[in-house]
């Protein structure tokens, strides 16, 4: 997650969401709920509102999600909205 959010700091949002998507391949989700806010942002990032709309959607019906995420999702969802 540290090469993403790298990639997010200096704005390059369609390298973060290749990254995201290619260390997800194959593997167990350890932190699956920042693993899909991060998704729900950087689909907003790159364009694709709807989906990115309907990734924080299902994080925020999630249980126990942490608030930070939660907030995160809320970010997107206003942003998209705004748009």
């Amino acid at each position: 997650m540290d090469t993403i959010q790298d990639f997010i700091r200096t704005g390059q949002f369609l390298k973060a969401l290749t990254e995201l998507r290619a260390a997800s391949v194959g593997r167990p989700e350890d932190q699956p709920t920042a693993r899909d806010t991060f998704l729900a942002e950087l689909l907003q990032q790159t364009g694709d509102s709807g989906r990115a709309m309907a990734t924080a959607e299902r994080v925020l019906a999630g249980q126990n999600v942490p608030a930070l995420e939660r907030a995160r999702c809320h970010i997107v969802i206003g942003s998209v909205l705004r748009d």
